[in-house]
């Protein structure tokens, strides 16, 4: 049943409103609410897809509100923030991914048949500025199911950097009243924004990051924004004040903790699957994949790595918005690999496959081209020569894809004592399993022992379909940090 709220709305004509909490699916209204935030939301390409509003009641609750893009234009003059409205008419949904306030689990659609009455907030029983903010030890991984509120101060801030992707991001350590930190990676315009302010502030700079995403990245929880963060640090808000007076006495510097640390480093594909952080060990190449090829054209761009598309006979570049005339020709080879535990396919990009081979890519395509034979090989022979070899794959977890029943992982570098610092080698000398050199492993040689696996569990991702067939996929993810692959493809995004 609706509670009853004391709200002055004489003139309006409503009687009993609902408080927040009582909402449900397909409530209607009506409710009086404060508009505590409002911003718009893009999609990773930068589409405008809805206005979006968090709201309060006098009793202290929540929810989330959206407009979609093609009726928000009804609201833009109706709700300001900061104002207090009677809402009636709209549509209240239950929402289960990407929602803004965790333990709310409602969302009200404004739509057409929504009205919007003005009220004046005589009693000043609203609050202006509640936050539901999460300590850094409770933090966890969001999984792409809720966003999180934060509170900290920031003493440096790094400069923007551009990514592979082209994409830019501002990174630097939040720190809270307990000495702990936590990375945080603002990308774009709020990166910018965060630039001009703290050159504004003094060394100690608070502020509150409304809407972040949570993820592991080598073993250390980090946070990164969405298209719904907003920065906060207005001198007016009764949770910055709290902040400030709690942070006076603490001794500034460099000795802050991280939330999380220590890299697991597992011996087993099967263990890599199941939980891991960082895989080394020994696997053989089983095989190359050839369907979607063992190369890519990229954009020749000093900042820009992405694949090319062919539109109207010519290569263009959809991140740089160019044509390219000369493409830049980089491996992507896709090798079913095993350590006898399990099999999987680990793509090898530019760099490990250009230490692997001793060839580049382009070298490779020009040889092929020269042998005009009806019957010329589809892999190289460079390329066919590593079938049946064994190496030390170096494999991040952060890296796994999954699309249908395809899954792979990024190769990050291939190591052993004659390795090059960047992981190098024809000829791989692993470690074995109690890190002691070995010999080098030749084809028909055997793997070291599997740890046994507990049991495959798949990681729940946020997958972007691809052209590609199912059992061949180049898959987007997006995520909490600076998750851009060596072919480019950004993977971690946000709304």
């Amino acid at each position: 049943m609706a509670t009853s709220l004391s709200v002055n709305t004489a003139g309006i004509g409503v009687g009993n409103q609902m408080a927040l909490t009582d909402l449900r699916e397909g409530s209607t209204g009506p409710i009086t609410v404060m508009v505590c935030r409002k911003w718009d939301v893009t999609n990773v390409n930068g589409r405008y897809m809805s206005t979006d509003y968090v709201v309060s009641d006098v009793k202290g609750g929540m929810i989330h509100c959206t407009a979609r893009n093609n009726i928000a234009h009804y609201f833009f003059d109706k709700i300001k923030e900061g104002g207090v409205y009677l809402l009636k008419g709209f549509t209240v949904q239950r929402t289960d991914q990407y929602r803004i306030l965790k333990d709310s689990p409602f969302v009200i659609w404004l739509n057409g048949p929504t009205t919007v009455k003005r009220v004046d907030d005589t009693s000043g029983s609203f609050t202006r500025y509640p936050f539901s903010l999460t300590a850094f030890e409770d933090l966890e991984p969001t999984e792409g199911k809720y966003f999180v509120d934060v509170i900290g101060y920031a003493t440096e801030v790094g400069p923007q950097s551009v990514k592979a992707s082209g994409a830019r991001a501002v990174e630097f350590n939040l720190n809270n009243e307990r000495n702990r930190r936590v990375r945080v990676t603002l990308w774009g315009n709020l990166g910018d924004a965060l630039i001009k302010k703290k050159a504004e502030n003094p060394a100690v700079y608070c502020l509150i990051l409304t809407s972040m995403s949570a993820k592991f990245y080598l073993g250390v929880l980090g946070l990164a924004s969405s298209s719904s963060t907003i920065l906060i640090d207005g001198s007016d808000v009764p949770a910055l004040q709290t902040f400030k007076s709690s942070v006076s006495c603490v001794a500034m510097g460099d000795s802050s903790d991280p939330v999380t640390e220590d890299v697991v480093c597992v011996g087993t594909l099967q263990e890599l699957v199941d939980r891991a952080i960082l895989f080394r060990n020994v696997v053989e190449i089983t095989s190359i994949r050839t369907k979607n090829s063992w190369y890519l054209f990229t954009c020749s761009g000093s900042q820009c790595r992405k694949g090319l598309t062919r539109e109207e006979g010519y290569f263009v570049c959809k991140a740089c918005k160019s044509k390219v005339d000369y493409p830049r020709t980089r491996f992507r080879i896709q090798a079913d690999v095993t350590d006898g535990t399990m099999s999987t396919v680990v793509t090898l990009f530019d760099e490990v496959a250009e230490k692997l081979v001793k060839r580049t890519a382009k070298s490779l395509v020009e040889e092929q081209l020269t042998d005009t034979s009806i019957d010329s090989p589809i892999l190289p022979s460079a390329l066919e020569a590593l079938i049946g070899t064994k190496h030390t794959f170096e494999i991040k977890s952060h890296t796994y894809y999954r699309y249908g029943e395809y899954e792979s992982f990024n190769c990050g570098k291939i190591v052993g004592p004659d390795m090059d610092e960047t992981g190098g080698s024809v000829n791989v000398v692993p470690s074995d399993l109690d890190g002691s050199p070995s010999a080098t492993l030749k084809r028909d040689s055997n793997l070291p022992p599997p740890t046994p696996g507990s049991g495959r569990k798949l990681r729940k991702l946020c997958i972007q379909e691809s052209d590609d067939d199912a059992d061949e996929v180049s898959i987007d993810c997006t995520g909490v940090n600076d998750m851009v692959d060596d072919s480019g493809d950004a993977k971690e995004g946000s709304l």
